[in-house]
C-alpha cells in the first residue's frame, strides 16, 4: 500500500474559532488519506516547540499554511512560533526555488495582502467562504493526491514532422497477416469475380503500413519481380500500383494454407484502351511469347505521350514543341488480358529453381491452357526460401 503523503499544517492562533475551523480541516484531510502533521494532536504541554517545528517543517512533502491576516502579520514581523516558521520556510525555498512545497490557504483575510511576503506564489485555495468548503477540501485533496480533474495530456507528434513508419516483421509473417486478416476463413484456393469486392479486399491487403523507404514486404510477380510501395484505388474497377502501372480488376484467386510463406493471391486483369501514341505493330510478337501486350506512355495535362517524347523532356502538341517541365506522368496500361501473383518477397515462389516454372505457368494460365488449381500443387511442394 503507497504511503499517505505527510502533511504539516502552519496557522496562527488568532482565536478558539479560527483553532476549531483549522482542527476541522485538518481532520477531513487525515479522513481521506493525509498523514496531517498539527500541534493540537502532535504537540504535547512541555515538549520543544522549536523542534517540532523544524521536525514537522523539514520532514512534510508538503506544508498547507493557513494565511489569515493575524498569520501575515506576524510572518511579515517575524513575530513568534509563525514568525520562527517563516525563517524555516524561507530556508527552505531558497534551496528549492522550484518546489511546490507550501500550499497556502487563504481564511479571515480582510486586508490588501492575501499572503505573507515570503510566499512568490500566486496560486492558492481560498476558503474564506464556508458554503464552497466541501468543493474547496476536493481541490486541495487533488493537488496532495496529484490526482487533477483535468489531466495534463501527452504530448503529441509534431503535426509538420513527417512520420516515420516502420514495419518490423518478417515479409512472409506480415504478408501472411494481412492475407488472413483481408480473407478470413480461406484454406486452400478460393476465388473472388466481382471487381468491387476483389479492390475492397486488396485495400485491406495494402492498409497502411504496407511498405516504407527502405522496406517492401510484399510483391509481384509475372515475368518478372517487382516491389510494390504504393497502391491505389483510381476508379472504374482500375488500380494503380507504383504510381504507373493501370490494371482493371477481372477476377481474383487467394492461395492461403497453414505454410505461411506458401500463401499468395493471383489476379487477372482485363484489356485496356490504347492510349493510341503508337501503332501496336508489335503486339503480336508480345503475345506470342509472353501471353499479353501492354504500352508505355506518359500522361502530360491530359495529353497522351510516348515514352521517348517523356525521356527527352518535350513533346510536340499542335505542331508547337513543348517542354515538359517534369510534369509528365509514367503509365503501364495492359492492351490484352493480363495476370500477376501477390506474394512476400522472400516466398517460396522465389526460389530460383522455381523462375522458369513460375512464368511458363502465367502463360498457360492467361491463355487458358492451365490452372491455378495446378499451380498451387506446384507451390505446395516448393522448399523453404533460404532468405526466410
Amino acid at each position: 500500500m503507497q504511503e499517505a503523503p505527510k502533511v504539516f499544517i502552519s496557522y496562527s492562533h488568532d482565536s478558539e474559532e479560527h483553532k476549531k475551523w483549522v482542527l476541522t480541516l485538518a481532520t477531513e484531510l487525515r479522513k481521506n488519506g493525509i498523514d496531517i502533521i498539527l500541534d493540537q494532536w502532535d504537540l504535547d504541554l512541555g515538549s520543544n516547540l522549536p523542534n517540532f517545528m523544524e521536525q514537522g517543517l523539514n520532514n512534510s512533502e508538503r506544508i498547507i499554511i493557513i494565511c489569515s491576516d493575524e498569520y501575515i502579520r506576524k510572518s511579515n514581523l517575524n513575530q513568534g512560533g509563525v514568525g520562527y516558521e517563516k525563517i524555516i520556510l524561507t530556508a527552505n525555498l531558497m534551496k528549492n526555488l522550484n518546489s511546490n512545497k507550501i500550499i497556502p490557504v487563504i481564511r479571515n483575510v480582510n486586508g490588501d495582502n492575501q499572503l505573507p511576503n515570503f510566499i512568490w506564489t500566486p496560486l492558492f485555495i481560498d476558503f474564506s467562504d464556508d458554503n464552497k468548503f466541501k468543493s474547496n477540501l476536493d481541490n486541495l485533496l487533488r493537488d496532495i493526491h496529484n490526482e487533477y480533474v483535468i489531466k495534463k495530456p501527452k504530448i503529441g507528434q509534431n503535426p509538420f514532422k513527417k512520420k516515420t513508419i516502420t514495419i518490423e516483421k518478417n515479409a512472409s509473417v506480415f504478408f501472411q497477416e494481412r492475407i488472413s486478416t483481408s480473407f478470413p476463413g480461406i484454406r486452400g484456393i478460393q476465388w473472388f469475380n466481382n471487381p468491387k469486392e476483389i479492390i475492397e479486399r486488396l485495400k485491406l491487403v495494402f492498409k497502411i503500413p504496407y511498405a516504407t523507404n527502405n522496406y517492401q514486404p510484399i510483391w509481384w510477380w509475372r515475368d518478372g519481380e517487382l516491389s510494390i510501395n504504393s497502391f491505389l484505388d483510381i476508379g472504374n474497377n482500375k488500380i494503380l500500383i507504383n504510381g504507373y502501372n493501370e490494371l482493371i480488376i477481372k477476377k481474383m484467386a487467394v492461395f492461403n494454407i497453414d505454410v505461411y510463406h506458401k500463401s499468395f493471391i493471383y489476379i487477372e486483369t482485363e484489356a485496356d484502351e490504347p492510349s493510341k501514341v503508337y501503332n501496336y505493330q508489335y503486339c503480336k510478337d508480345a503475345i506470342k511469347e509472353y501471353g499479353y501486350c501492354d504500352e508505355e506512355f506518359a500522361i502530360f495535362k491530359n495529353h497522351y505521350i510516348s515514352r521517348v517524347d517523356y525521356d527527352d523532356g518535350a513533346t510536340i502538341i499542335d505542331n508547337k514543341v513543348i517542354q515538359l517541365n517534369g510534369e509528365a506522368e509514367i503509365r503501364v496500361r495492359h492492351l490484352t488480358p493480363y495476370n500477376i501473383i501477390l506474394a512476400p518477397h522472400n516466398s517460396s515462389l522465389t526460389v530460383p529453381e522455381f523462375d522458369m516454372v513460375r512464368k511458363q505457368f502465367m502463360k498457360d494460365m492467361l491463355l487458358g491452357n492451365d490452372t491455378i488449381e495446378n499451380f498451387a500443387e506446384k507451390v505446395k511442394q516448393l522448399p523453404k526460401n533460404r532468405f526466410l
